[in-house]
């Protein structure tokens, strides 16, 4: 049997052992394997495509040298706990099964693991084992049945690829915007209605796809994610359709006297209030308008800015005004109702250079 080089990542050694199985209806595996791995030192093992359901547990505590393994397309519906004995595995690939849930002891792997595949299974929760994994650069776990993501996603400081296509969710938590490490985020093929502005925080972002959504409008403070050069929008309501909303409450006579307060920027001494009513000046959020210098608290305006990315599509922010003021004035017969400013136009240009493929369809 001949060892087969199949994987090229350049963590790996030239000389690294590898073995590939794949493909060759295996229900077992079979004895001589254990004695190759010792005479070998077998780092690399392929066993993808068989019928190995349930995993060995017994001959896996004989693979303590492996650094990737791929058991993809087997019909495995767990995986046993010895796995989790595999102190040097780095990459491991189980992606086309069954599985619902991952080992207890999962996070064991937290010391060495960087690259997990569980793409195409079943899971319905989002295994909190994962968050413990420490040194995860590249997480998949597209094409199952997770309806919600944990805000301990954020502890993954690590992960530069993180996808999540092909599941149900409606939302994604905004710790996503401490991954800072994050190069590549796939959330297609979901439900979602919004992406949290904390995105743009995300300064290494080179790969944003989103399409077959839910959305209508996205973030505007993404357009200041410099890095990003793909963005995927087809299938969403923005790419057809645009809203513009405008506040249906009065702001109260509290809010209006605390935004004439902070705007005309007139003292006061902060021990002399009640306590409730210093927090909520500390509460105010700047109007989202360049040209303006107002804030607001509960009651504000929401409207679409229409940002020109390739000289070709315009595509929605949404944007928080203080008042309807902000709008007055602008042409909406060119622009189809957006809200663009002198001051935004001048970004869009910036925008348009370094934004290489926006894909609306």
């Amino acid at each position: 049997m001949s060892v087969v080089s199949s994987y090229s990542s350049s963590s790996y050694s030239p000389s690294a052992a590898r073995l590939s199985l794949a493909g060759q209806s295996l229900s077992s595996l079979p004895e001589y394997l254990k004695r190759r791995v010792l005479e070998e030192g077998l780092e690399e093992l392929n066993l993808a495509q068989n019928r190995l359901s349930p995993l060995p547990a017994a001959l896996l505590g004989s693979f303590a040298g492996l650094r990737k393994l791929d058991v993809s397309d087997n019909g495995l519906h767990e995986l046993p706990e010895e796995l989790c004995q595999l102190q040097r595995l780095e990459v491991l690939i189980v992606k086309r099964n069954c599985l619902k849930s991952l080992p207890e002891s999962f996070a064991r792997l937290g010391s060495s693991l960087r690259e997990l595949n569980a793409s195409g299974n079943s899971l319905e929760k989002f295994p909190p084992q994962i968050v413990r994994l420490a040194k995860l650069e590249c997480l998949h776990l597209g094409g199952n049945r997770l309806r919600a993501v944990p805000r301990s996603i954020g502890q993954l400081k690590e992960l530069s690829n993180l996808y999540l296509g092909g599941n149900r969710l409606q939302e994604v938590p905004p710790e996503l915007g401490q991954l800072h490490k994050l190069a590549a985020l796939v959330l297609c093929d979901n439900q979602l209605l919004s992406i949290p502005s904390q995105l743009a925080h995300l300064a290494h972002l080179t790969s944003l796809r989103l399409h077959n959504n839910q959305l209508q409008t996205l973030p505007k403070g993404l357009v200041q994610c410099v890095a990003l050069r793909e963005l995927s929008l087809r299938g969403n309501p923005l790419v057809y359709r645009f809203v513009r909303e405008w506040a249906d409450s009065v702001p109260s006579l509290l809010e209006l006297s605390a935004r004439a307060l902070l705007k005309e920027g007139m003292s006061y001494p902060q021990e002399l209030l009640p306590g409730g009513l210093a927090r909520y000046l500390q509460s105010a959020r700047h109007c989202d308008n360049p040209d303006c210098n107002g804030v607001y608290f509960q009651s504000h305006v929401q409207s679409v800015t229409f940002v020109d990315f390739c000289g070709k599509y315009r595509i929605p922010f949404m944007e928080y005004l203080c008042s309807p003021v902000c709008a007055v004035g602008v042409d909406d017969s060119s622009s189809g109702g957006s809200c663009v400013t002198s001051s935004e136009e001048d970004e869009e240009e910036g925008t348009r250079h370094r934004m290489k493929r926006v894909l609306l369809g």
